[in-house]
């Protein structure tokens, strides 16, 4: 099992933000399986307004209309 913790969030542009976080890694039994990686990202973001085509189970998932349009990952050294 993997657990994720989000340690920052920094807007980069109006449409593109660098997230940090730390992966964990646990067996079944809950033991650590190494040590926790931190890891960083630039997320590429836009939204979109809902249409005449969009259906009442799109908006109930995704309320507002945000979407990635491109992402980058690495573990940080």
């Amino acid at each position: 099992m993997v657990n994720i913790e989000i340690t920052s969030v920094i807007p980069q542009s109006p449409d593109t933000w660098q997230v940090d976080w730390t992966e964990t890694t646990r067996d079944r039994q809950g033991a650590l399986k190494g040590q926790p990686v931190p890891m960083r990202a630039l997320v590429t973001v836009y939204t979109a307004e809902p249409t005449s085509q969009t259906t009442d189970e799109q908006l109930r998932n995704n309320p507002m209309g945000i979407y990635v349009r491109d992402y980058s990952w690495s573990r940080l050294l």
